[in-house]
């Protein structure tokens, strides 16, 4: 149900039905509408950016930030909220958004242990395809005085970051009494993999501890979809293992996450037709991918750059103040040799990522007089925002800027640092046109060999 509103409702929040409630009708949410509310609510009156929202919704899961677009729209339309006028969440430029509406109360009255126990039994994870356990439905039983302490895990790992080690310690506890159950251990490899990136001062750091957790279930059940996925994203993502990946994702099918990120993967290896069946997959299974930019942005990997922008003027009405949908126009503007397009596109994302008007008037003034060269040029040498316009960030957006200059010997260099720091996003410079230039050079060969990737 969505309800059309000017002045905000101050609705009432059931936390086991996940619906909101006022004499002018109920509202159920789905749980990724919950939790973006519930994070919200959390921070009433305050910026949220990005980050927290990726943080809250999505964690370890890798997503591109077109997810924070569709979320946002579906919770508003859910609200009746007018993004032009809004009464409920407002847009930030250059931050995320805040919530001005009205604090939502509980529903009905429980106490804090209950309300947090109903809110951790009946959240249904907003991973993709991740449910919420149900031990009649399952082949393992877990036994009755674990169950709250295993959903309680569960909810930190998905809701409350800070408190992971409580999770953990709540796993493990689980874990040793049974080793045998499979998703407590599965859910301890994930709250491993959610942690912040720590010191390696020993071999078997964080991640080996996940690895080893993962194919432990594995073993007694291969065709394990979410244990084959967490181990595939590991194995690629973190690991930069490219040819181990591969068979972790196939196993990790019909996953829809896994169909989204083996689409990622054979982007990477340049098999650009094996990748767009993927992503058409993973709109099948998700609709709301569909406003994803991900089919047009295969078409610029594959070098069919009329169709990529033909791709993106569909989405123009749902996903015009989408950034990643500017950072799509301008990589598609820059190898059609539409530089103004491409500037353009450039602006759109630096008033997302919070640049001055001083700065914007500062580089149109640059880009009149020199062109996007110009540009480029102050990325590389002036900047000291350093945020992500769409060429990742650090020394991987100095690769990037270094190679629109034709610096290519620099441009390696940073190539080889991102490599040596464990930047995934070097997984994708053999197929990403961007780095065209690059290709036919000895080192840059010889980076992509040792990486796995097809150049």
């Amino acid at each position: 149900m969505t309800i059309e509103s000017t002045v905000p409702i101050a609705w009432k929040i059931n936390h086991t039905s996940l619906s909101l409630h006022h004499k002018n009708g109920c509202i159920t949410l789905d749980a990724k509408q919950y939790a973006l509310l519930m994070l919200f609510q959390h921070n009433s009156k305050k910026n949220i950016t990005k980050e927290q929202i990726f943080d809250s919704l999505w964690q370890d899961k890798i997503v591109s930030e077109d997810a924070i677009y569709v979320a946002i729209n579906n919770l508003r339309k859910t609200l009746g909220d007018d993004p032009k006028h809004p009464c409920y969440i407002k847009t930030v430029s250059g931050v995320g958004y805040r919530w001005i509406g009205p604090e939502f109360k509980r529903h009905t009255r429980l106490g804090y242990k209950s309300t947090h126990l109903a809110i951790a039994v009946s959240f249904l994870f907003i991973g993709f395809g991740i449910l919420l356990f149900k031990p009649s439905s399952e082949k393992q039983s877990i036994p009755s005085d674990l169950i709250e302490p295993f959903n309680h895990a569960r909810f930190i790992i998905e809701n409350q970051h800070d408190a992971l080690p409580t999770a953990i310690e709540m796993l493990k506890d689980i874990v040793l009494i049974h080793p045998e159950l499979t998703e407590p251990t599965l859910w301890l490899a994930k709250a491993y993999l959610s942690q912040p990136i720590a010191e390696q001062h020993s071999q078997f750091n964080q991640f080996d501890k996940a690895e080893t957790l993962l194919k432990r279930v594995l073993v007694t059940q291969p065709d394990h979809q979410e244990a084959n996925l967490q181990l595939a994203k590991l194995t690629f993502m973190t690991r930069l293992n490219v040819k181990e990946a591969e068979q972790y994702f196939i196993n990790s099918l019909p996953h829809p996450e896994g169909h989204h990120l083996y689409g990622q993967y054979l982007l990477a290896v340049g098999r650009f037709e094996e990748a767009m069946a993927q992503i058409k997959q993973y709109q099948i299974l998700l609709p709301d991918a569909y406003s994803s930019e991900s089919v047009a942005w295969t078409y610029y990997m594959s070098q069919q750059y009329e169709l990529a922008l033909n791709e993106l003027e569909k989405l123009y009405s749902y996903n015009s103040d989408s950034v990643f949908y500017h950072v799509c126009l301008g990589a598609i503007y820059t190898k059609l040799g539409n530089k103004l397009g491409a500037f353009n596109a450039l602006v759109e994302v630096m008033k997302h990522r919070g640049y001055t008007a001083n700065d914007i008037t500062h580089l149109t003034e640059l880009y009149k007089q020199s062109g996007i060269e110009a540009v480029y040029e102050w990325l590389l040498y002036q900047d000291t925002l350093r945020t992500d316009l769409g060429h990742y960030s650090g020394t991987m957006a100095l690769a990037r800027y270094a190679t629109v200059l034709g610096k290519n010997e620099l441009a390696i260099q940073y190539l080889k640092q991102a490599a040596q720091e464990g930047r995934y996003e070097v997984l994708w410079i053999a197929s990403d046109p961007h780095y065209s230039t690059l290709w036919g050079l000895v080192e840059f060969k010889k980076l992509a060999a040792e990486l796995n990737l097809i150049n």
